[in-house]
């Protein structure tokens, strides 16, 4: 999908999604606060073909690019996967996914408290084999949440996971995971502060700074 085929497929969906705006391939709820929701536009190997994604992203935890690990990549009605911009009927059936299958995905992650229930249960459903980037999420979103105790087993159950790994992300990641605990053995303020820095470092990386509420 080439620059100019979103900019003309973004043009068509606006209208039909308030609240929403785009930005380099991405549709997403503006303004944006602890979190970014949206939609995501996959290129792939054929130019005319593309994917399609429902996301959140907790910006509080750091991140130099839009992941999709919080979020799913959609599916037609009639199962298929994928669209061609060069295909007529592309927006409806872009608009018929879009409200059957994004905005339930979306409304489920709508406020903090939603969110927080949303990633508790990625985490549940995931066990044994928890994603990292999941984990820690959690963990961060329930120290904001006040939830100090239960982020502290989440924060030694992750250092636990990735102990011993010398992959860079993971070592940065078990480093993070490591301070957040220290910081919120001292003093709960330090670490919210300290999600808080993240977020605004996140935000700059992802050039959100417009859309901040």
């Amino acid at each position: 999908m080439t620059a100019e085929e979103f900019t003309r497929i973004k043009n068509a969906l606006l209208p039909h999604l308030p609240g929403f705006v785009a930005d380099r391939k991405r549709i997403f709820k503006s303004p944006v606060d602890d979190f970014c929701r949206g939609l995501a536009f996959e290129s792939s190997q054929d130019a005319n073909r593309f994917y399609l994604w429902v996301f959140v992203l907790p910006l509080f935890v750091p991140h130099d690019g839009f992941g999709m690990t919080h979020g799913k990549r959609l599916r037609r009605r009639n199962g298929g996967e994928g669209w061609r911009d060069d295909d007529r009927n592309v927006i409806t059936d872009l608009l018929d996914t879009i409200q059957s299958a994004a905005m339930p995905f979306l409304n489920n992650v709508s406020t903090f408290e939603r969110a927080v229930n949303y990633l508790k249960e990625a985490v549940d459903s995931g066990r044994p084999r928890v994603n990292s980037h999941q984990l820690e999420a959690l963990a961060y979103i329930l120290i904001k949440s006040g939830d100090y105790s239960s982020a502290l087993e989440l924060l030694a159950e992750l250092k636990e996971r990735l102990a011993g790994d010398t992959v860079p992300w993971v070592v940065e990641q078990r480093g993070r995971a490591q301070l957040m605990e220290d910081k919120l053995l001292q003093n709960p303020e330090t670490a919210l502060a300290q999600l808080d820095e993240w977020k605004k470092w996140t935000i700059g990386k992802l050039r959100l700074e417009k859309y901040v509420q």
